[in-house]
């Protein structure tokens, strides 16, 4: 019957995938593979709720199981929860330490909680087991931004490029680091390009967005600045991510610590001291 499920939901016939699959965990409700196969159906069905109980049931069987733990963690991760989710990537790379991915998860969870020191040595190890893996990089590159460190952080966003030049993260975060200008027209070309036709996370497309906003803004093209920005926040309202105040105090102290007058001026040329920072 699992089998029957299996063979189901990867044929892309969820519904009746996942009613195979409920009656497989009622047969034998003490399989941890069963539960995490109907787990997987009913989320790729996009019933997140229901999929993240049946994750739950399969890790109280097995506790140890780095896949369910990192299904969570990734579950949790799309969501924003981030305390959550780095609970179930610590757990799992417990359990699978030699997994680029589970380690460049956990570290982008742990960097979000503002642990960065763990947060650096989890994406370093997801590197030193897959040196292309981009996303790790791209992680490494925003803990050196949020510390101000901008050569180091352009330093680790060219080793994503060069990993996969169609970074979406990557490209994002490029006009970050420093003040854009016509002569990178090719950042926007390749930006508009990666919007329409790669497929990419609302959190990513929000933040492409911002930054061909950002983009328009430096080069004083405002109409389509404000364009890019008004489908950005329409579409981040869409991810409904709760407002932590805490969180948010302390990310703000350490940016306006880390963003010094002098760190402004360095990297965007001509501005004032009230760009410190820019909030």
């Amino acid at each position: 019957m699992a089998i029957l499920g299996e063979f189901l939901r990867q044929d892309k016939q969820l519904d009746a995938a996942i009613s195979i699959l409920q009656h497989a965990v009622t047969l034998d409700p003490a399989s941890a593979s069963a539960w995490t196969n109907f787990g997987t159906a009913l989320q790729e069905a996009e019933r997140i709720e229901e999929a993240k109980a049946a994750y739950e049931k399969a890790l109280a069987i097995n506790p140890k199981s780095a896949e369910i733990a990192s299904n969570l963690g990734a579950m949790a991760k799309d969501a924003e929860n981030w305390e959550e989710a780095a609970k179930m990537f610590r757990i799992a790379t417990t359990n699978m330490p030699e997994s680029a991915l589970i380690q460049c998860n956990f570290g982008i969870a742990l960097n979000e909680l503002n642990e960065w020191r763990e947060a650096e040595e989890c994406l370093k190890k997801s590197i030193a087991i897959n040196a292309n893996h981009a996303p790790a990089w791209v992680g490494l590159s925003l803990i050196q931004s949020a510390q101000g460190n901008f050569e180091l952080a352009r330093e680790y966003l060219d080793k994503a490029l060069a990993a996969d030049p169609d970074s979406l993260s990557a490209w994002a975060l490029l006009p970050s680091l420093r003040k854009m200008t016509d002569g990178d027209l090719p950042w926007l070309k390749k930006a508009k390009q990666l919007l329409e036709t790669r497929k990419a996370s609302k959190k990513d497309r929000v933040l492409l967005l911002y930054a061909m906003g950002k983009y328009c803004d430096d080069t004083q093209d405002y109409a389509r600045a404000f364009e890019h920005y008004r489908l950005a926040n329409n579409l981040k309202k869409q991810i409904n991510r709760a407002y932590d105040p805490q969180n948010q105090a302390v990310r703000m102290r350490i940016l306006i610590g880390s963003h010094s007058p002098d760190v402004v001026h360095k990297c965007w040329q001509g501005a004032s001291d009230s760009m410190h920072p820019l909030l």
